[in-house]
């Protein structure tokens, strides 16, 4: 998963913003366009949040197991709901959960909110994921700041799949780095923090709660 989201991340560097044609985007989803998944599958991540920027939209082509209409379109309605500020819409700091109960990438559905209803839902994510990423935080709330900016989406795009939880829930590994460097202060720690990653417990709070008792 890891080289498969770099890879998006370069296409992203090199296609924008026209992004990849049908055949480039095919080879890259592989098997998710030969069977149904879920908006919220690991390997729809990438394209879902970065597609948000591009001229062409590759998950236009797919779609998930639960719907009749493409995961791009689900993702849309998702935004339009923003828009409407719909109270039964909630947004985690990881998933917006939509009209029919199904979960988004939460910054998918946020780039896809037109500007003039996008402040309120960065503000939230920028409170939610700023407890454990900084970066987030600031580009977060820069955006809702500038709604328009065509540069700051792309930034909160590629920031969004570069967060440290969905490196560490693709490659566990990805915390030995950290080890490395003396952020986190035993394998002990580090082997909790990723089971973590891998769950809908916000990772950071865990960790930190456990570091207080350790």
């Amino acid at each position: 998963m890891r080289a498969v989201r770099e890879t998006w991340l370069h296409v992203d560097s090199t296609r924008y913003p026209d992004g990849p044609d049908s055949v480039e985007a095919a080879a890259l989803l592989g098997s998710v366009f030969l069977r149904p998944q879920s908006v919220t599958h690991a390997e729809l991540e990438a394209p879902a949040i970065l597609s948000a920027n591009w001229i062409y939209r590759p998950l236009g082509e797919i779609h998930s197991k639960s719907q009749d209409i493409s995961v791009e379109e689900q993702i849309q309605a998702a935004a339009n709901l923003i828009e409407l500020e719909n109270p039964k819409n909630a947004c985690s700091e990881r998933e917006f959960v939509g009209e029919d109960g199904e979960n988004f990438c939460a910054e998918a559905v946020l780039l896809r909110t037109p500007a003039e209803a996008i402040a309120g839902m960065a503000r939230t994510l920028a409170h939610l994921q700023g407890a454990h990423d900084g970066r987030a935080y600031d580009l977060m709330n820069q955006l809702a700041n500038d709604p328009v900016s065509s540069d700051l989406r792309r930034k909160v795009a590629r920031g969004a799949v570069l967060a440290p939880w969905r490196l560490i829930r693709d490659d566990p590994t990805y915390l030995f780095a950290w080890h490395a460097r003396g952020d986190l202060v035993s394998h002990h720690q580090l082997a909790i923090y990723a089971i973590f990653c891998r769950s809908r417990i916000c990772p950071m709070t865990a960790i930190v709660n456990l570091s207080e008792r350790l």
